[in-house]
């Protein structure tokens, strides 16, 4: 299937010239269209493929997705931010939601390891999802910007996952949900910053260039703040999502190896697997 988008420029310039100016043809072609639909694709696949998420409760990690999108859409109209960095910006944060999204339908492969081990598949998961949503944004081409992009999501799924990791084990004893989010809001600001500092000093080595250290503190610090409280809020709806959801509180649990909320009478997350709440929280 083809389409043919015909742009004609046009001015009134009376005696000196015609109207119209010589057409501009762009032909498209139908599979054009395959990359924008990358970050649904793999999404709806991690529901579909895996056979813990045959379940009506699975469809609920896709509820922060709007809610994301229309705090986004907010912060750009109040900002009056142009379309092209609006388009920037909403691929990061499009990207980065997706991700989320996929670790939480993948945490149930994830729980009941090693932390370390536990800490490198999850960075798979959410890095491997970034990279196809630069693509699905971007296409095929991956223009310059795609490496920025590509960075940003990377600083922004390191921070995620260590801040996540850090709470954890300070909520290892003693848990208990606003506990928990206070440590991930503390660890998330103040990781962020230091790991935009490490980016900024690498590219400063690299290029080989005399470092401002008061100026490139003063960028690190604000920027990093700004960015990890980006993060967190982010991660807000789908942590709200997993304290009052028993299907993903279970992976939420397991994942960060903490002690289990009472059971459910009926209800098992993971029917093919030993309920996470008899796992010793401990073991690796």
């Amino acid at each position: 299937m083809f389409g043919e988008l015909r742009i004609v420029p046009s001015s009134d310039v009376g005696d000196l010239g015609p109207p119209e100016g010589t057409a501009a043809i762009y032909h498209w072609k139908w599979y054009y269209s395959i990359p924008g639909l990358a970050l649904g694709v793999v999404l709806l696949g991690a529901i579909v493929l895996l056979k813990a998420n045959r379940h009506p409760r699975a469809l609920l990690i896709l509820l922060p997705l709007p809610v994301v999108y229309l705090l986004w859409s907010v912060m750009a109209w109040l900002l009056r931010f142009p379309s092209s960095t609006r388009m920037q910006f909403g691929s990061i944060i499009a990207s980065y939601a997706a991700a989320i999204a996929l670790l939480w339908l993948c945490a149930h492969k994830l729980g009941n390891r090693n932390r370390f081990i536990t800490f490198l598949l999850a960075l798979a998961v959410t890095a491997g999802l970034c990279f196809v949503g630069v693509v699905s944004y971007l296409g095929w081409g991956f223009p310059t910007e795609a490496v920025g992009i590509l960075i940003v999501l990377a600083v922004m799924v390191v921070v995620m996952l260590l801040a996540f990791a850090l709470a954890g084990l300070c909520c290892r004893s003693h848990y208990g949900p606003v506990r928990f989010m206070l440590y991930l809001a503390l660890w998330t600001v103040l990781i962020c910053p230091a790991v935009t500092l490490s980016l900024y000093a690498t590219v400063f080595v690299l290029q080989q260039t005399p470092i401002p250290i008061l100026t490139v503190l003063f960028i690190a610090g604000i920027s990093g703040l700004v960015l990890g409280v980006c993060i967190y809020v982010i991660n807000l709806p789908y942590m709200i999502l997993a304290f009052i959801s028993p299907f993903f509180r279970e992976r939420f649990c397991a994942c960060l190896h903490l002690k289990s909320m009472p059971r459910i009478a009926g209800y098992e997350a993971y029917p093919d697997r030993p309920n996470v709440q008899d796992a010793d929280p401990e073991a690796p």
